[in-house]
């Protein structure tokens, strides 16, 4: 048995369009054909688990289709979110930056900026 771990590729975040949370980010035009471009290179997939993110479900549905296999959604898959999503509604990665940079100059894994 093989396993696949993926990642989603572009999203609106990664190209710094504003968001309003992590759940809601949706694939870019570049990363709806990265997605197809993985499907033709992925052999049959009999198991699938995605995150609750709908870039993760859209990222799959080339393989839902091709393969007729129903995603599992995993609650133990997720982004690592050390943001909090009230007050990264509405922004982008520019409007974000001074929170990352704060967080990852504490170097305290539990603090929520």
């Amino acid at each position: 048995m093989a396993i696949f771990l993926i990642r989603h590729a572009q999203s609106e975040a990664n190209i710094d369009e504003r968001t309003q949370s992590h759940a809601d980010i949706v694939l870019t035009e570049l990363e709806w054909q990265q997605a197809q471009a993985l499907v033709d290179r992925l052999p049959c997939i009999q198991q699938l688990m995605i995150s609750k993110y709908i870039c993760t479900s859209q990222t799959a549905q080339g393989i839902v289709q091709r393969d007729d296999v129903s995603p599992e959604i995993n609650s133990y898959i997720h982004e690592f979110s050390y943001l909090s999503a009230k007050k990264c509604e509405n922004t982008n990665m520019q409007d974000r930056k001074t929170c990352v940079d704060a967080y990852w100059h504490r170097m305290d894994y539990d603090y929520r900026y």
